[in-house]
């Protein structure tokens, strides 16, 4: 009886059951990983969703709001989105932060956060747009602005580098309803698998 009790225990894995659990652990990573790689890159693109629908929102405030629309400041002009023609006498673009507005810097390296401690939010457009980021991230933003009598429209990005295959990059862009002036934003578009300009 002892020794039969022996026998039993010093019985252990055969060689095909541990490579039968190896290989069902292989075929687990093998969904997981990326499954979990992608989770990620989604949790990072929420970011730049997130801060264009905050610039959508401060576009269309804007665009609501009364502006001056000469140096006077006694004629009102309604109805646009921001850019140096909204504030005063028209200027030429390169002299018009609002006309190529963004968020300093490159488009930031594969996996690495921008500190918003370095961005002055205080200037056109952003001001404007009452938009700022105060915690680090990923994406580099853009602001682009036409603003000339009978045209208003913009175009805002977010562009980053978060992984070493594919670049991500989101557009949104805005005009107006020519009927009744209601300004007019289209839905946030990935252009991630887009061809670059």
């Amino acid at each position: 009886m002892f020794r039969h009790m022996m026998n039993k225990r010093s019985k252990g894995f055969t060689l095909i059951e541990l490579m039968i659990v190896v290989a069902i652990i292989g075929i687990l990573a093998a969904i997981a990983v990326p499954a979990f790689i992608k989770y990620i890159k989604d949790s990072k693109t929420t970011e730049a969703k997130n801060n264009l629908n905050a610039i959508s929102s401060g576009a269309q405030a804007y665009y609501q709001e009364e502006h001056p629309s000469d140096e006077t400041g006694l004629t009102v002009f309604t109805k646009s989105y921001p850019g140096c023609e909204a504030l005063g006498t028209p200027k030429k673009a390169e002299d018009c932060d609002g006309e190529t507005g963004s968020i300093p810097g490159t488009v930031p390296d594969v996996g690495t956060k921008q500190s918003p401690d370095k961005i002055d939010f205080n200037i056109v457009p952003w001001a404007r747009l009452k938009f700022s980021i105060s915690k680090p991230f990923y994406y580099k933003y853009s602001y682009k602005s036409v603003v000339k009598p009978g045209e208003s429209t913009f175009t805002a990005t977010a562009e980053a580098s978060l992984d070493k295959k594919n670049d991500s990059k989101f557009s949104l862009a805005g005009t107006f309803n020519t009927i009744d002036g209601a300004p007019v934003v289209g839905a946030i578009i990935d252009q991630s698998n887009a061809p670059s300009e």
